[in-house]
C-alpha cells in the first residue's frame, strides 16, 4: 500500500489526488490520509472531499468525520470564548492540540515529493510508504481522461450565467492574481512587470483579448491593470465558494497563471483547443512544473 497525505488548498490536494489515481493506474492499492490537517487546516481544509466523486476508504470516512467533527468543537469554543470572557480564547493551533480528530499511524517510508520527483520505474516499485507533498505532474497526459472525469466541473449558480456567456463569446483570457498568504514569504509573490509582460504577450496574438482578473486583493489588482481596457475584476468567491475561482478560471479561452497550483489547474482544464498560457518559470522550491499545453509560454520570474 501507498499512502497519499493531502495538505495544503484546492490546488495542492488536485495534485495529490492525481498522484493518487496515478498509482492506482499502475495497481497500487491506495489510501488518502488527512493528517497533515491535526494542527494545520490551511483554506478550507480537505474540501476535495467534498467537491468531487471521491471514493473514500472506510477509514478515510472515518477521519472525515472526525475531522468536521473537530472543526465544528472549534468553531463553537471559538464563540463561547468571545461571549464569556472566563473562557480563554486560544489561537486555532493551540486550539487543534485541544481537539484532536481520529487518523490511522503509519510507520513506512517518508516520500516528500515537494523535493523529489520519483521516476516511472520508481513509482511502480512503491510499496509501503507514505507520500507527502505536491508531485510534478508529468503522468497526467497518461490518465488525462480519469483526471478530468473526476476534476469535472460541479456547476455554476445562475447567476453566473451571463458572465459564462460573455467568455464564451470574447476572446477571454484569466489572470491570476496570487496575494494574500503569499505576502508572508519573500519573494513568492510575482512582481507586476510579469502581468505587464504577459498581457502583452496575449494582446499579440490575439488582439481583442478580454482580461478576467482573478484576485483576493481587489484594490492591489484595480492599480495594477489601471489604464488598460478590456478588464473585467472579478469579485473573490470567498471561505466554501472559492473553487468557483477556479472553474471559472477554466471557462475562459487561454490563462495567465500564478505561481500557484490553483491556477494550473484553472489552465490544464481549460479545455479550449487553442489556448495560450502564459506561466512563470519558478514555482516552490525553485521546481519548474511540465507544460500545460503545446501554446505554452514561460517568462522568467
Amino acid at each position: 500500500m501507498v499512502v497519499v497525505k493531502l495538505s495544503g488548498g484546492l490546488g495542492n490536494q488536485m495534485l495529490q489526488y492525481s498522484f493518487a489515481l496515478f498509482l492506482k493506474h499502475l495497481g497500487k492499492d491506495v489510501e488518502l490520509d488527512l493528517s497533515l490537517y491535526q494542527y494545520i487546516n490551511e483554506h478550507n481544509g480537505p474540501e476535495i472531499l467534498s467537491l468531487f466523486p471521491i471514493e473514500q476508504s472506510v477509514e478515510l470516512s472515518r477521519s472525515l468525520a472526525s475531522f468536521h467533527t473537530r472543526e465544528r468543537r472549534l468553531r463553537r469554543y471559538t464563540e463561547l470564548a468571545r461571549r464569556y470572557r472566563c473562557l480563554p480564547l486560544l489561537s486555532p493551533w493551540k486550539m487543534r492540540h485541544l481537539f484532536r480528530f481520529h487518523c490511522r499511524k503509519y510507520n513506512w517510508k517518508e516520500v516528500d515529493l515537494n523535493v523529489y520527483t520519483p521516476t516511472l520505474e520508481e513509482m511502480e516499485k512503491m510499496d509501503q510508504c507514505v507520500v507527502s507533498g505536491c508531485p510534478n505532474p508529468y503522468y497526467l497526459d497518461r490518465i488525462e481522461d480519469a483526471v478530468r472525469q473526476t476534476f469535472a466541473c460541479p456547476g455554476f449558480p445562475s447567476v453566473f450565467d451571463t458572465l459564462l456567456l460573455e467568455m464564451g463569446e470574447r476572446e477571454s483570457v484569466a489572470v491570476h492574481v496570487r496575494r494574500g498568504d503569499y505576502l508572508n514569504f519573500s519573494g513568492l509573490s510575482l512582481p507586476d512587470i510579469y502581468y505587464q509582460e504577459a498581457c502583452s504577450i496575449i494582446e499579440q496574438h490575439c488582439p481583442k483579448a478580454h482580461f478576467y482578473v482573478f484576485s483576493e486583493d481587489v484594490n492591489y489588482v484595480q492599480e495594477l491593470f489601471k489604464g488598460r481596457d478590456g478588464v473585467t475584476f472579478m469579485e473573490p468567491n470567498r471561505g466554501e465558494k472559492s473553487y468557483l475561482d477556479l472553474f471559472l478560471m477554466a471557462q475562459c479561452k487561454h490563462t495567465i497563471i500564478a505561481n500557484s497550483t490553483f491556477s494550473w489547474w484553472a489552465a490544464w482544464l481549460n479545455s479550449h483547443p487553442d489556448k495560450l498560457i502564459i506561466k512563470p518559470q519558478k514555482w516552490w522550491y525553485d521546481r519548474q512544473f511540465s507544460p500545460i499545453s503545446n501554446r505554452d509560454i514561460t517568462l522568467n520570474y
